[in-house]
């Protein structure tokens, strides 16, 4: 499900109606849309919010269609002036009003129809008023002229981008500045990249041409017309910096972006990385202060869902019953002991309620136990598989076992308390689904909770129109 409120009600009135069905704790979120609101409110609506000046937007009317006829007169048609959005800033001089223009086209074609823009902008305003109070009770202040710095970068890189594009006089002078300052640039880009609004990581597309073309650029905005456009000394490194810290969410953003959809055990410790790293950042004293108080709003909002996912078990049981992070995922990333054990204990307990072979059927059919096996040989070809079942491929990757051989081996504690099986080897068995797949023969009741934990999407497809 998404995260949306409608959907907690699902979850709930589900878990009436399905007894197996644990109702939050078994309801997953649409990871893309908490990594586009991370995305979207600590890049685009918050670390880009420092760098990114709000213009007031003109009012636009809102005509009632017909007249009106009452007592024999005919009336005009009703004419309510709505506020088309918030006022922040009016335009301060010539060059202000230009890219306050040039920004409003962008937008212009942009319909709300769901709310959700005004929920995210709420989110945003919320989660940046927060950042910068709590940051600056740490002794991280932003400055009047830092601010004014930091909120003229994006305004004047995509609207000259957009100027480019759109004027063809101007494109041709760009690819004639690019010709001539052919040995400076290293690479084979040939135009600036435009922003697209509704697309966050065209922002940084945006940036990044903006620093790949800074002389062409330069030499581009000495004429008069363009000075607008023009980023001062300090807005230039300042750019740089902000490009680094939106690059951090290049890698989530490609694996939500691909045509497969990414599992939860890919995806959320991924989102963990990201918050890591945006923690690091706005600890970093050598930082300006606009970067670290905007990465400080990135890790407010990451903090804020990670609790709504610690409702759902799904999360934490996937992860553990992926091979190569286990229980060792948690304790590596400074989970307590306590949290640990408390994540075993539910594990073992799923498995027993739901997955654990029955008596019958054990005695009909002697479980494995687990026995020493010998580690792959440095010699061995990893795709050596036309004379092998895929458990035979599978169990050859798997370490020797530290458990009692009496243990059978398709028991969930059997499974914990082996060591992560490297990763390259999770890929070679055709990946986490693939190499559980091949461990059914052996191990039927612990791969089929596996399966039905790590196959969970971490993103959902919906249609607006439904």
């Amino acid at each position: 499900m998404d995260n949306a409120g409608n959907c907690n009600t699902t979850a709930t009135e589900l878990a009436k109606l399905i007894t197996t069905f644990r109702g939050s704790a078994a309801r997953t979120r649409c990871l893309p849309h908490i990594m586009n609101l991370i995305a979207k409110v600590s890049c685009v609506c918050i670390i880009i919010s420092f760098f990114f000046k709000q213009y007031k937007k003109k009012k636009k009317p809102k005509v009632q269609i017909g007249s009106k006829r009452k007592n024999g007169t005919t009336h005009t048609p009703t004419v309510e002036v709505i506020e088309a959005g918030i006022a922040i800033n009016e335009p301060e001089s010539v060059e202000d009003a230009e890219l306050a223009s040039l920004m409003e086209e962008d937008e212009s074609h942009l319909e709300d129809m769901s709310g959700q823009a005004a929920h995210d902008t709420d989110v945003t305003n919320t989660t940046r008023a927060k950042a910068i109070r709590e940051m600056r009770e740490k002794g991280v202040i932003i400055t009047d002229e830092q601010n004014k710095e930091a909120l003229g970068i994006f305004p004047k890189v995509a609207g000259l981008a957009k100027k480019v594009h759109d004027t063809t006089t101007l494109g041709e002078q760009f690819s004639k500045l690019c010709a001539a300052n052919a040995q400076h640039l290293d690479g084979d880009k040939e135009t600036l990249d435009r922003r697209v609004p509704t697309r966050w990581n065209s922002d940084l597309a945006c940036l990044d041409a903006h620093l790949y073309f800074e002389k062409v650029i330069k030499q581009l905005t000495v004429a008069t017309d363009l000075k607008s456009f023009r980023l001062t000394d300090g807005q230039w490194p300042l750019a740089g910096t902000l490009a680094d810290i939106l690059s951090l969410l290049s890698d989530p953003t490609t694996l939500f972006s691909r045509a497969e959809v990414p599992l939860i055990p890919n995806s959320v410790p991924m989102l963990s990385n990201l918050e890591r790293s945006l923690r690091s950042v706005s600890n970093d004293p050598e930082l300006p202060p606009v970067i670290r108080v905007a990465a400080y709003a990135g890790v407010l909002l990451s903090e804020k869902y990670y609790d709504v996912m610690d409702e759902c078990e799904v999360y934490r049981i996937a992860i553990v019953m992926s091979p190569d992070k286990k229980l060792q995922w948690f304790i590596a990333n400074g989970f307590s002991s306590t949290l640990v054990t408390q994540l075993r204990h539910l594990i073992i307990s799923r498995w027993q309620e739901s997955y654990k072979p029955s008596t019958t059927a054990t005695t009909l059919s002697v479980p494995a136990t687990v026995t020493p096996r010998q580690s792959v040989s440095k010699h061995t070809e990893l795709h050596q598989t036309c004379t092998k079942s895929p458990a035979q491929r599978v169990l050859r990757w798997l370490p020797s076992s530290p458990v009692t051989p009496e243990r059978p081996e398709d028991d969930i504690n059997t499974y914990l308390d082996e060591p992560v099986v490297p990763t390259s080897h999770v890929d070679a068995a055709g990946g986490l689904l693939g190499f559980w797949e091949g461990m059914r023969e052996k191990r039927r009741s612990v791969a089929q909770m596996a399966l039905d934990y790590c196959s969970a999407p971490g993103k959902y497809y919906y249609s607006a129109t439904a």
